[in-house]
């Protein structure tokens, strides 16, 4: 069994990231709404961000599309996403409204290359 959600080769931009956003047993309504996403590292000062695409605003469905040098760094991470309902359109004004998972982290794992 694996202690990981998402495993991703080091310097690897793909498979991007998948997620559904739940509350509870429901789906969250992303209308209207922006959707970040955050990852640290467990033992580094490494962290990672940046906007999601959404994908299906009405399942809560979104894709994080890895930037070049978001996997530079081996290793185990926490993530999460953050939703804003007043959709801004760069990180910078992000300031979050809503994190999920709400009660833990996903856990992703970048692995060393050959």
């Amino acid at each position: 069994m694996s202690d990981t959600d998402f495993e991703i080769k080091q310097g690897d931009t793909d498979p991007s990231l998948k997620a559904q956003l739940i509350d509870g047993e429901d789906p969250v309504d992303l209308t209207n709404a922006s959707v970040a996403f955050k990852m640290k590292h467990l033992s580094k000062k490494t962290t990672v961000e940046g906007l999601c695409i959404i994908e299906d605003p009405q399942t809560g469905a979104v894709v994080y599309d890895w930037e070049d040098t978001d996997t530079d760094t081996t290793g185990l991470y926490e993530a999460e996403f953050r939703l804003d309902y007043d959709s801004p359109t760069s990180f910078e004004d992000f300031d979050g409204d809503e994190t999920f998972p709400p009660r833990s982290f996903l856990t992703i794992r970048v692995t060393e290359t050959l």
